[in-house]
């Protein structure tokens, strides 16, 4: 608490680097041996912050077309890194919640699908006409 009220912009630097780790893995690509070996650094910092927009953009849609159903694992997702942010982050703390961040982006994945595939544009243009 004293370091915080002493050095408030560093504080505040440091936790944003760990909020940006938690989602991109921009530094724990340094610290995995494996990834280091393969020189796969660039491409891992990549697939977790595409994972984790992805995950964003579902959990967005969701709420929107879903109301309050979501709100529970949305809960999840937002405050369980909460304590990380301000003491140390790293990707092996995020595992916990990736099951519902996969959730998400499953969602969000399904939906650009279906707004992007010819079958799903054609499906309700047939429904519609067979109505009548």
């Amino acid at each position: 608490m004293a370091f915080i009220k002493s050095h408030p912009k560093e504080f505040i630097k440091i936790t944003w680097n760990r909020i940006l780790d938690t989602w991109s893995a921009k530094d724990d690509s340094l610290a995995d041996g494996w990834i280091m070996a393969l020189h796969l650094r660039n491409e891992d910092i990549w697939l977790c912050s595409f994972f984790s927009v992805l995950s964003f953009a579902g959990l967005l849609l969701a709420l929107r077309a879903r109301g309050m159903e979501p709100l529970p694992l949305a809960l999840c997702v937002f405050l369980f890194p909460l304590p990380y942010y301000i003491s140390l982050a790293e990707m092996r703390y995020r595992h916990p919640i990736d099951p519902f961040l996969t959730i998400f982006a499953v969602y969000a994945s399904s939906r650009l699908w279906r707004a992007i595939s010819p079958r799903a544009a054609i499906e309700p243009l047939q429904a519609m006409t067979s109505a009548r």
